[in-house]
């Protein structure tokens, strides 16, 4: 990776984080019922992701594995690797990839959730797409298929939990598509640390 694009991922995890950061502590203040103002706080997002957690998923426990190919090539240290709150995939060393960590604590079925994943510039040399997925317990919390080629884009999104889960359900993070491309998932987060 150059110097540049790598300095270009360094900054873009820095500006989520400082997102996320600024987000949780922004105070929200608004009217009581006896006319008084009250104060609350937006929600302190809980990482329930551990970048260093995450190892391979067994097909036979790939939620996705009607798009999982008869043979994957991915290598741990040039295909993926975690990198600050998240994790990093490089898909021209990893042409599939399901991960998957335990669930640290259980999840009501409409607890908000929050997603954020970025990609750089995606390029291939016949049009096609990418998927980037997260399953809890094996149901797909969040999905998005995007158009390759093209530009680098990023999601931050607040979705509720489908289904409730138990702690120690596994977290399953899918990702595939063709060329060489760039992504990073940067976590899953609960709006608060336990149900």
């Amino acid at each position: 990776m150059s110097p540049a694009l790598d300095a270009l991922h360094r900054a873009a995890a820095i500006l989520l984080t400082l997102s996320l950061a600024c987000d949780a502590e922004t105070p929200d203040a608004g009217d009581d019922a006896s006319g008084g103002v009250t104060t609350s706080t937006a929600p302190t997002w809980a990482l329930l992701s551990d970048p260093a957690a995450w190892s391979f998923a067994d097909a036979s426990d790939d939620p996705f594995a009607d798009e999982r190919p008869a043979a994957i090539h991915c290598a741990r240290a040039e295909g993926w690797r975690p990198e600050a709150e998240g994790v990093e995939i490089d898909t021209g060393a990893c042409d599939y990839l399901a991960l998957e960590q335990p669930l640290p604590r259980p999840l009501r079925a409409g607890e908000r959730l929050r997603i954020s994943a970025w990609w750089q510039n995606l390029i291939a040399a016949a049009p096609s797409e990418g998927h980037i997925a997260v399953a809890v317990d094996g149901v797909v919390v969040w999905e998005e298929r995007v158009a390759i080629p093209g530009p680098a884009d990023a999601r931050d999104l607040v979705i509720e939990a489908p289904e409730e889960a138990p702690a120690g359900a596994p977290i399953t993070l899918h990702l595939h598509n063709h060329g060489a491309n760039t992504w990073r998932f940067q976590g899953l987060f609960a709006d608060e640390p336990a149900p």
